[in-house]
């Protein structure tokens, strides 16, 4: 089901279903880590 915020661009987008499953799986991004590091460039989603 496309996401209600924008259609679904293409068939790799994940939904808000799909990826409240995902992100808790990602590790914490290095720039909130104690050592530290450059902040993300894109959005995760």
């Amino acid at each position: 089901m496309p996401s209600p915020l924008r259609p679904r661009r293409y068939p790799s987008d994940t939904t808000i279903a799909e990826w409240a499953l995902l992100e808790p799986l990602l590790p914490v991004p290095a720039c909130q880590t104690k050592t530290g590091g450059h902040p993300e460039k894109w959005p995760r989603r």
